[in-house]
């Protein structure tokens, strides 16, 4: 009984953080939150930008370990309005950039300090399109997602083709770009690896703002250097991800816990 109570409460938090740490970003405010965290010249560089004023829960994450406010959040409207944000951080001697999918980072990987968070989970990062592959077994057969979406959609979105990701997290409500950042590691790893063993291609937006789609035979160093970086090497824009054919039939097994 103790053990199934802590599940509860468990699923209970998850639920709840999952409610606290996304944004609202159809409310855009086009009015550059100038501060004295933003220099004069970062407000110039950023305007007609979307903002979204919620900088206190940026500050948060499942981990819950650290707290670290940013000046403001950015919505953006395109590619090419992430590629602005960094841009004019790379100008700045202060300026610091985070991309934040649905906040479950565990140490305040997704927050900036006084700088700028990129919500990632805007309607730009938003978009699913299947590719089935060769032959009967659909052999080749990929998705190219867009770093917003939830691995739960994805799932859903290549189901309807006879298709599923070959590697997915236990956890379903996490963005591709967060778990391509991180390592993407669950039960299923043992069988065909992390995520990011599963990936053909992405497209990425540098430190120095440049766009750039890598893969193992392209730009290989950043290719690598991205999957699991944690943000580091470029902010993961869109992923072309491996599928496979969707199994007839699953199994589900249940384990009870014999503690009183």
């Amino acid at each position: 009984m103790d053990s199934i109570l802590k599940i509860l409460i468990l699923m209970v938090l998850v639920l709840n953080m999952e409610m606290r740490t996304t944004f609202n970003c159809e409310e855009k405010d086009y009015n550059i939150p100038c501060s004295s965290d933003l220099s004069q010249n970062d407000c110039q560089s950023l305007v007609l930008l979307g903002f979204n004023g919620e900088t206190a829960r940026a500050a948060r994450d499942f981990g819950g370990i650290y707290h670290h406010k940013p000046a403001a959040i950015v919505c953006p409207a395109s590619v090419d309005d992430i590629v602005r944000v960094i841009r004019t951080a790379a100008m700045s001697d202060h300026l610091t950039v985070a991309a934040r999918g649905n906040g479950h980072s565990i140490n305040g990987q997704a927050q900036a300090l006084n700088g700028i968070v990129v919500d990632m989970m805007s309607a730009c990062m938003k978009g699913i399109h299947v590719f089935h592959g060769r032959g009967e077994d659909d052999t080749q057969a990929y998705a190219d997602v867009y770093a917003g979406e939830l691995w739960v959609d994805v799932l859903k979105a290549t189901l309807r083709e006879g298709l599923t990701p070959r590697s997915w997290t236990d956890y379903l409500f996490l963005s591709v770009g967060g778990t391509l950042s991180n390592g993407g590691v669950s039960g299923q790893a043992f069988r065909f690896g992390p995520q990011i063993s599963n990936v053909l291609q992405l497209e990425v937006v540098t430190g120095n703002g440049e766009v750039i789609t890598c893969s193992p035979g392209q730009h290989e160093e950043l290719f690598y250097g991205v999957l699991g970086g944690l943000g580091q090497f470029g902010i993961i824009t869109k992923a072309r991800i491996v599928l496979e054919r969707a199994p007839h039939m699953v199994g589900l097994s249940y384990v009870y816990s014999s503690a009183q």
